[in-house]
């Protein structure tokens, strides 16, 4: 401020330059530069604008016109801006400011720690100014990339994958992004072997194990222990290994560990392992007179939770069944056949020896080619069948609706006769073939008996018409009827009917006719109705006798 007399007037006055009225900061996070910008002051030709940092540390630029730019290299930093307006004389300095944030400091001192069991690794910094969060990124060795963001100074990568090699960096992010921290390198610990597969080889006194190659691992272990508490062991950098000395029927826990210089896996637990099974054994058949089918039984066998049944016959031709009990019927054997069965037992990778073999002989087969013959005069059937055995009994049967039956036996010749049958049945014929152990019957074949006879025949003549009606009933209806007329003189007259009426056209006036009437039921017919006579008309009288 400077003092100076008025040529006029003479009197003192005070000259003064008035101050900036706005300050605005523009930082520039890539180069570091702020930016610094005021308004126009009428009288000041030179402006200087000053940042002051936490410390007190001033850094400042000066400009002719409304901005200037004030280089910024330290991180981490909070600065404010003010603004002074200087003339030739005097300097106004503003009581508005600005302030602005520069961009903060790489995190320092980074760090993990790693839990070799979870796989889980914590990375940790020293926290920064002017920060409002950080971004941490783990890189493994394919070039996977994951983040963690966190307003915290630590990160859990629960995520991180086995066997891999991972870079750890972390910056600090607020209006602008730090430079990256320094990187932390961790290997992790192997994977987890997979597909852990264990069997016995199918011998007896061997378990072999194998499984896929764990990523990161430079060694296996596997260890097993069966059911007697015996353990066994093997380590291989192969991803397979066998351990001797087991026995039949033996189940074993297997685990498998993977290893690299750093950590080791937990105990990976394989499916329950199994050596091959012992021998079935105490194997017998039974037939139970079935012609086509045997059971199979049999002691159980250790270590098998499976078993095949197999049944041969001479010709080398074979049928099974499977079963997990210590019994199974085998299906689809030949009737009269002799055959020998032998059990196997199996854990579904492999099977024991063949059991102790028994044989054994299905039911006899049955009388085949059956016919049925009836005689319609003598009223009986006549049933022939195919003999397959040389000796044993053979019963053939016929049976109507109402399951009333009739026999006839043999045991000598291929036929036999049932006499007596009803009138008007269809039966079911069968034939038995019994060895004195086991009965075989024939699939069964339809025959029909001879028609009954009609009953309550009546005839009568009209006058009229000259015309005999025949009528009558039936307990058992046939196919159709036959009415025989006769005088006893030269050719009868017939009448055929599927009712059971007939009626005649053309009889001599003044005669007299027998009337017989037949049920014909396919070439079979029946014994005769009674009798009745009828008197034609004479000169259009009707007399019945």
């Amino acid at each position: 401020m400077t003092q100076g007399k008025d040529d006029k007037d003479g009197e003192l006055q005070q000259e003064h330059i008035d101050p900036v009225t706005t300050v605005t900061v523009d930082y520039s996070c890539s180069s570091g530069m702020a930016t610094v910008t005021w308004d126009l002051v009428f009288g000041a030709n030179m402006y200087r604008a000053v940042a002051v940092d936490g410390t007190g540390t001033a850094l400042n630029c000066t400009s002719s016109s409304t901005s200037c730019q004030i280089p910024i290299t330290t991180c981490g930093e909070k600065y404010q801006v003010h603004v002074t307006a200087i003339s030739d004389d005097c300097e106004s300095t503003s009581n508005v400011t600005s302030s602005f944030e520069t961009v903060p400091c790489a995190p320092a001192n980074p760090k993990t720690s790693q839990d070799c069991s979870s796989n889980v690794i914590v990375f940790s910094w020293d926290p920064t100014n002017n920060t409002f969060y950080y971004e941490a990124m783990a890189v493994d060795n394919t070039g996977k990339t994951t983040e963690c963001r966190t307003a915290d100074n630590t990160c859990s990568f629960t995520n991180t994958d086995c066997g891999q090699f991972y870079k750890f960096t972390v910056y600090a992010v607020s209006q602008c992004n730090s430079e990256v921290s320094q990187p932390e390198f961790v290997r992790t610990s192997p994977c987890l072997p997979t597909n852990v597969l264990t069997g016995a080889g199918c011998h007896s006194d061997m378990l072999i194990t194998t499984w896929d190659s764990a990523a990161g691992a430079l060694s296996y272990t596997v260890e097993a222990k069966d059911n007697t508490g015996e353990t066994y062991n093997c380590t291989t950098s192969s991803n397979s290994c066998a351990m001797n000395g087991v026995l039949c029927g033996e189940q074993l826990s297997v685990w498998i560990t993977a290893s690299n210089d750093n950590c080791s896996t937990d105990k990976v637990l394989g499916d329950i392992a199994q050596t091959v099974p012992c021998n079935p054994f105490n194997v017998s058949a039974s037939v139970d007179c079935s012609q086509d089918s045997a059971r199979v039984n049999w002691m159980t066998s250790i270590g098998a939770i499976f078993y095949i049944a197999i049944a041969e016959d001479g010709n080398g031709n074979s049928h099974s069944c499977n079963s997990m009990d210590t019994n199974c019927l085998i299906k689809g054997l030949k009737c009269g056949q002799n055959y020998t069965a032998s059990v196997i037992g199996t854990n579904l990778v492999c099977n024991s020896s063949s059991s102790n073999e028994v044989t054994f002989m299905t039911a006899p087969c049955p009388p085949t080619n059956i016919e049925a013959f009836r005689d319609c005069a003598a009223n009986h059937a006549l049933i022939v069948w195919q003999n397959h055995q040389p000796t044993g009994l053979y019963t053939a049967t016929i049976e109507d609706q109402s399951r009333a039956q009739l026999t006839c036996t043999s045991n000598t010749v291929n036929n036999c006769k049932i006499p007596s049958l009803a009138c008007g049945k269809t039966y079911n014929v069968t034939v038995t073939y019994n060895d004195g152990n086991c009965p075989s019957t024939s699939t069964p074949i339809n025959m029909d008996s001879v028609p009954c006879v009609p009953e309550d025949v009546r005839a009568s003549v009209a006058c009229a018409t000259g015309e005999l009606a025949v009528t009558w009933n039936i307990s058992v209806p046939a196919e159709n009827y036959t009415t025989m007329i006769s005088t006893g003189v030269g050719q009868p007259l017939y009448c055929n009917s599927t009712e059971t009426q007939c009626t005649v056209k053309g009889l001599l006036c003044g005669s007299s006719y027998a009337v017989i009437v037949f049920s014909v039921t396919g070439t079979c017919i029946s014994l005769p109705s009674t009798e009745v006579t009828v008197q034609t008309c004479e000169k259009r009288r009707l007399i019945i006798i």
